[in-house]
């Protein structure tokens, strides 16, 4: 009983370390668009995702159920870059000390 308490905590932790690590190559990636070094942080987020993967399905001993298990992680970790991303770098960016030194002219029509 104790070992399997142990690989559902150790699945948890697993988990949410995934969501966390991919959320935050998903940012990244999506402030380097236009640079090369996108290709680096894309290919970062899907090798961590293969890792996961194979933790899960040795976790759990069911591919299916880690496959669910990396369906369910990956659609909050998509949630977290959709909702939560945009918002983080808008705070970065309008938070900096120092501002834009030229906004442009919005014409009155």
């Amino acid at each position: 009983m104790g070992t399997r308490w142990s690989r559902i905590l150790e699945l948890l932790i697993v988990s949410v370390n995934y969501i966390l690590i991919g959320y935050a190559l998903s940012n990244i990636a999506m402030l380097l668009q236009s640079n090369p070094l996108f290709i680096l942080f894309y290919a970062s987020e899907i090798w961590v995702t293969g890792l996961y993967w194979r933790r899960a399905a040795k976790l759990t001993g069911s591919k299916l159920l880690s496959t669910v298990l990396l369906v369910v992680c990956f659609a909050l970790q998509i949630g977290m870059v959709y909702f939560a991303g945009p918002l983080w770098v808008r705070w970065f960016l309008f938070t900096r000390a120092d501002p834009p030194a030229s906004l442009p002219e919005t014409p009155n029509c």
